[in-house]
């Protein structure tokens, strides 16, 4: 981390193009992130060797990175098995059994299900409970100048871009058990800054958020809350400003997705106004308001993605165009394949937003660019 609440660039590694990306011309560079295999195998140089090796993954065009740290924990723990599980094993299953090296391929969020792998591998039995959600222990960690939240899990919207749905079948509403212990360590620990990981924080707010809210105020310390996954425009009131910014100070991220009525979405350009009015009615801190606006859509124009900016613009907020990636599972993949010059469904590769998948005349790579280019003016 380079800043003081635990922002920062990972560490990083440049390593050559896949062989996928050398006839697209790529003005960027490729890297690896993450420690060295030299920093990783001194770290685990005095491990005891487990009996079950258990690996996450993220987006579906990072699995080369997977495969890497796969093939990194078989060499130092030979004979230990190895699952890959996680948003690519779920997403893409089938590619992940031949490309992860992992043993085997797990894909979905069960708990119980984890405990019947963890059984067949070790004997051992982990107790459950039900499908609740729980907060992450930190207590491995020497230093940590943040702390991530997630009160809820899933997400009751079904978005034509997002595969929420599949990862998370249902939502569930919070409160996680053990969330105020948790809190409180962090609090004892001297962490002010927290970052919200949830789908739909602002859905059941009543019941789950402003009331941790509330409590955090209480404590009077000078917190920091971070959004980085987005709020829903259309739940956002004025009571939830109110004790938002009572609780302490926020970077708030909105998903707008396009002042366009293209996508049916959950949001338009009248409930954007109507947050911007609570904004200017409670003398809300905007510097560190971003409102995310989605880029390289199916036949979308660079126009439409120009026109989303001007309107976030004249409001006085940031907008962020947020280029589209192709998310197996969603509803809107099937128009994102049958639209792109690439293999979405044969190469995850291709699902990375860099590369602009779904570009074509009417928003073109430079194209996308010049609108990064335009938001930032």
């Amino acid at each position: 981390a380079s800043k003081s609440d635990g922002r920062g660039h990972y560490e990083k590694h440049e390593i050559p193009h896949p062989p996928q990306y050398e006839p697209l011309g790529i003005r960027r560079r490729f890297y690896r992130f993450g420690l060295s295999e030299e920093k990783a195998a001194l770290l685990l140089s005095g491990a005891v060797r487990p009996e079950l090796i258990m690996v996450t993954s993220g987006m579906t065009y990072w699995y080369r990175g997977l495969a890497a740290t796969i093939k990194f924990l078989k060499t130092t723990f030979p004979g230990t098995p190895v699952v890959a599980g996680g948003i690519y094993a779920t997403l893409c299953g089938e590619h992940a059994r031949y490309a992860s090296g992992a043993d085997l391929v797990f894909s979905g969020a069960s708990l119980k299900d984890i405990a019947l792998i963890v059984r067949r591998y070790t004997g051992r039995t982990m107790r459950t409970g039900m499908d609740v959600l729980s907060p992450p222990d930190l207590s491995a960690y020497t230093y940590l100048p943040y702390a991530p939240i997630k009160l809820n899990s899933g997400c009751p919207y079904d978005c034509p871009y997002c595969a929420s749905r599949v990862l998370e079948p249902s939502f569930k509403a919070g409160p996680p058990f053990g969330l105020d212990e948790y809190f409180d360590t962090c609090v004892d620990r001297g962490i002010h800054d927290f970052a919200f990981y949830d789908d739909a924080l602002l859905v059941d707010r009543e019941r789950v958020l402003l009331p941790f809210l509330r409590r955090a105020a209480e404590k009077k310390g000078e917190f920091r809350f971070h959004t980085p996954n987005a709020l829903h425009v259309n739940l956002f009131d004025t009571e939830c400003a109110e004790t938002m910014r009572a609780a302490g100070k926020w970077s708030l991220r909105f998903g707008f997705e396009t002042s366009s009525s293209r996508l049916e979405a959950k949001t338009d350009a009248l409930q954007l106004r109507r947050v911007n009015e609570i904004f200017d009615r409670l003398g809300f801190e905007k510097d560190d308001v971003r409102i995310y606006l989605l880029a390289g859509l199916p036949h979308q124009k660079a126009s439409e993605v120009a026109d989303s900016i001007a309107f976030v613009k004249d409001l006085g907020l940031r907008p962020v165009p947020n280029e589209y990636s192709p998310v197996p599972g969603s509803s809107l993949f099937g128009e994102a394949d049958r639209s792109s010059a690439y293999d979405l469904k044969g190469e995850p590769l291709y699902h990375n937003k860099t590369i602009v998948p779904c570009g074509w005349e009417g928003l073109t790579y430079d194209d996308m660019q010049d609108l990064k280019s335009l938001a930032r003016l």
